[in-house]
C-alpha cells in the first residue's frame, strides 16, 4: 500500500512539473521591449500628434477619471488629459492561432 501512496504522489507531483507555465510580468514586458512608447506626461493633443489615431479609445472609468487609448501593439492609460503609464498590448487566442 505504501508504494501505491509514494507511486501516486511522484505521478501527481511530475504531471505538475510537465504544466509548468512560465509567465512575464506586465511591467517587464514594457520594460524590455523594443517599442517606442509615450512619455508619462504627455497630453493628449501630444500623444496624438506623435502616435496618431489609436484603435480604439475606452472611456474615462472611477475618480480621477482613467481612460486607455489602444494602438496596433501597446495601450496607455491617461488620467483625465495626462499619460500614466503604457504597456504591451497582448496578443489574443485567435492572433496565435493564425
Amino acid at each position: 500500500m505504501k508504494q501505491i501512496v509514494l507511486g501516486f504522489i511522484f505521478l501527481i507531483s511530475t504531471e505538475h512539473a510537465w504544466s509548468e507555465q512560465i509567465t512575464l510580468p506586465i511591467g517587464e514586458q514594457t520594460r524590455n521591449s523594443a517599442l517606442d512608447f509615450p512619455q508619462r506626461g504627455l497630453n493628449k493633443e501630444q500623444l496624438h500628434n506623435q502616435f496618431g489615431e489609436p484603435e480604439k479609445k475606452y472611456p474615462a472609468m472611477g475618480d480621477p477619471g482613467i481612460s486607455a487609448w489602444a494602438y496596433p501593439e501597446f495601450i496607455t492609460y491617461l488620467e483625465r488629459e495626462l499619460v500614466l503609464h503604457s504597456v504591451v498590448k497582448q496578443k489574443s487566442s485567435s492572433e496565435d492561432s493564425e
